[in-house]
């Protein structure tokens, strides 16, 4: 398909001065999925080619990005190689990239061409293919529209987290999971069964600021949901290992800490909905992963470190609020000073010998005939370099090849001992 539209676009060349052309060619799946085609009509170079093609990409990009919001967007380019006499088209794709319409286009497209550029180069020099480029062809663009986790319907936790007691699972079917998690954590958390959503039909809707968010909340708004409200929220899901033994990791980290703080589970079933539920003690949650269980552990809920002692997980959670960032220990008083006494360790030593070996392999069966054969090193050759960091006119290389290689270098050992005694600092 991306061919007969090239060849219908390349005619464009004989009446017209454009660089390139650019036809949308399908829009599929009530248009979740689109693709564009820029054609090369002069550029024969593939940096030209590609700076050329920017503006009618990004505008592409651009107007996707406004009809479906948030989309996912995927660039190949074709071009033809040629190897002797042989010529074959190759084509180099950038995988789909997330792109919002806070994404700068301009630097997306700047890192998709860095990437073309360097495919190319890569086949046609690191990996010496003997391929040379000859010609840019055309680029094609696959647009598909992007749809972040969300959370609304109701979902049953799984059995061995039900038994641990620690999450609040509300039942509840109208997409306000994530609404009545903060209610029951943050303005009634001492009343009975808040798993039913009649106990919130009082309060639902009054306390929280949704601007700019959608219904159900998605993942990537929880952010904004954050700093209108002035709440901090951990998101944790139910992974698996490489064993399909279940685990707990994080889907979303709070950036900043605030006062109120709420910690979430989210469940995922396999027809993609989503469902929250509100974890009151995380400690109980992951006691399952724990080999003492009847020891009382203090989680972290950004790192899910545990700690024996309140106190330390406490002191730790100071230095793990930001993500990524490591924790600094400053020396305290009376130990912030560094000594040493060897000062002499400072100063290069005035001679240094660098020396390398080669040996081959040889049979050398024992004289037990029960005895199974093994091989032996033997030294076939050795080199020196000695470096004087006194005086490089004293520095000098040699070597020697033959079977006495080894004996050869213990006797050059004694005569360079024997030179560096004469020699006056």
């Amino acid at each position: 398909m991306y061919r007969i539209i090239y060849k219908k676009l390349s005619v464009l060349e004989r009446d017209s001065n454009l660089a390139v052309a650019f036809q949308a060619t399908q829009s599929l799946f009530r248009s979740r999925v689109r693709t564009g085609l820029v054609a090369n009509l002069r550029n024969v170079d593939a940096n030209i080619f590609l700076d050329a093609s920017e503006k009618v990409i990004c505008d592409f990009v651009e107007k996707s990005l406004k009809e479906l919001k948030n989309i996912k967007v995927n660039v190949t380019f074709y071009g033809d190689f040629e190897l002797a006499e042989k010529i074959e088209e190759k084509q180099f794709s950038v995988k789909y990239t997330e792109i919002f319409r806070t994404t700068n286009l301009s630097r997306w497209f700047a890192h998709t061409k860095e990437e073309i550029l360097a495919a190319i180069d890569d086949f046609e020099v690191q990996r010496e293919s003997g391929w040379a480029f000859k010609q840019a062809k055309f680029i094609s663009i696959n647009v598909v529209k992007y749809s972040p986790l969300s959370a609304g319907s109701y979902l049953d936790v799984p059995k061995w987290v039900s038994k641990t007691g620690g999450v609040i699972n509300i039942q509840t079917d109208e997409n306000d999971c994530f609404e009545l998690c903060l209610l029951a954590h943050l303005e009634i958390p001492h009343m009975r069964n808040l798993h039913l959503p009649c106990r919130y039909a009082k309060i639902k809707g009054k306390k929280y600021d949704f601007t700019g968010t959608s219904n159900p909340i998605k993942l990537n708004q929880i952010p904004v949901f954050e700093k209108r409200n002035k709440i901090s929220i951990n998101v944790l899901f139910i992974d698996q290992d490489d064993d399909g033994n279940d685990v707990i990791a994080t889907a979303h980290l709070c950036k900043k800490l605030y006062r109120k703080h709420v910690n979430l589970l989210m469940l995922t079933s396999e027809n993609g909905n989503n469902h929250f539920c509100l974890i009151k003690d995380l400690s109980s949650l992951l006691r399952r992963f724990s080999p003492n269980k009847d020891r009382k552990r203090y989680y972290c809920d950004r790192c899910l470190h545990f700690f024996y002692k309140e106190a330390k997980m406490l002191v730790h959670k100071e230095a793990c609020k930001k993500v990524f960032n490591c924790a600094i220990a400053l020396p305290s008083k009376g130990k912030d000073e560094l000594k040493f006494k060897n000062h002499r360790r400072q100063l290069k030593v005035p001679f240094v010998i660098y020396a390398d070996s080669e040996s081959i392999l040889s049979k050398d069966v024992g004289e037990n005939i029960c005895s199974n054969a093994y091989r032996r090193h033997e030294i076939f050759s050795l080199g020196y370099y000695l470096k004087s960091n006194y005086d490089d006119n004293l520095s000098k290389y040699n070597f020697y090849r033959g079977p006495q290689s080894g004996s050869w270098f213990a006797q050059q050992l004694i005569e360079i001992a024997e030179q560096v005694q004469q020699v006056s600092f």
